[in-house]
C-alpha cells in the first residue's frame, strides 16, 4: 500500500520547518504542496515567508506574485501576499514598490494595522510625514480597537513622535511622548528623561 501525500500534508510539514528554521526542508515540502494544489494560496505565502528567511528576497517577492496571480480571489491570503511582498520589497530598498504592496494590502483589507503601520514606516524615512503621520494614527486606532497585534502598538507611537517632531516641531512631538510615556512605553520614557521631562 502506498501513502499518498495531500497538499495540506505538505503544507503542514513546510510551516513546521519554517517555524524551525529549517527553510530548505520547508522551500521543498511547500514546493510540494504546490505541485499538487496550484491553487494553494496559503502555500505560497509560506514558500514566499521561507524564501525571505533563507535570504533569498526575489524568491520571496516571486512566490507572493503567485500568490497574488494564483489565487486572486482568497482575499485574506491577498492580502497578506501583498503585505509579505511590501516587506520583501521594503528589505530589498525598493521603498515606492514596497508603499504600493502595503496600500494594496490596505485596499483589500482596511483593518490591517501592521500594514499600515509599515508604510507609515517607509513614509517617515521618505520624509513624507504627513502620510507617516495619518499611517501611525490609523494604526493606533485600529489597535486600540483590537484590530491586528497589540505588539506594534508602541512603535507606532514612536513613529508618530518621530513624524511630529519631523512636521511640526519638538513641543508636538513632547506632547504625544508623553501620552506615550504615561501608557507605559519605554522609549518614550527614555526620550523624555533625556529631554529632562517628567510625565
Amino acid at each position: 500500500m502506498t501513502i499518498r501525500y495531500t497538499d495540506g500534508d505538505y503544507l503542514e510539514s513546510g510551516v513546521s520547518h519554517y517555524k524551525q528554521g529549517d527553510y530548505e526542508r520547508a522551500i521543498a515540502d511547500l514546493t510540494k504542496a504546490i505541485e499538487i494544489n496550484p491553487r494553494n494560496g496559503v502555500a505560497y505565502i509560506a514558500r514566499g515567508k521561507s524564501y525571505a528567511g533563507n535570504g533569498d528576497k526575489s524568491g520571496a517577492i516571486i512566490g507572493f506574485i503567485e500568490t497574488i496571480d494564483k489565487d486572486p480571489n482568497h482575499i485574506i491570503d491577498l492580502s497578506l501576499a501583498c503585505f509579505n511582498r511590501g516587506f520583501a520589497y521594503e528589505e530589498k530598498g525598493d521603498w515606492d514598490r514596497a508603499i504600493a504592496d502595503f496600500s494594496q494590502a490596505i485596499e483589500i483589507e482596511a483593518l490591517n494595522a501592521e500594514a499600515h503601520f509599515c508604510r507609515g514606516t517607509l513614509y517617515l524615512n521618505k520624509g513624507d510625514y504627513d502620510r507617516a503621520i495619518t499611517d501611525f494614527k490609523e494604526t493606533m486606532y485600529l489597535l486600540e480597537r483590537g484590530h491586528d497585534a497589540k505588539a506594534i502598538h508602541a512603535k507606532a507611537i514612536d513613529g508618530l513622535i518621530s513624524a511630529e517632531a519631523k512636521r511640526r516641531g519638538k513641543d508636538r512631538a513632547i506632547d504625544d511622548a508623553i501620552k506615550s510615556a504615561r501608557l507605559g512605553n519605554k522609549s518614550s520614557q527614555d526620550f523624555l528623561r533625556a529631554e529632562g521631562y517628567n510625565w
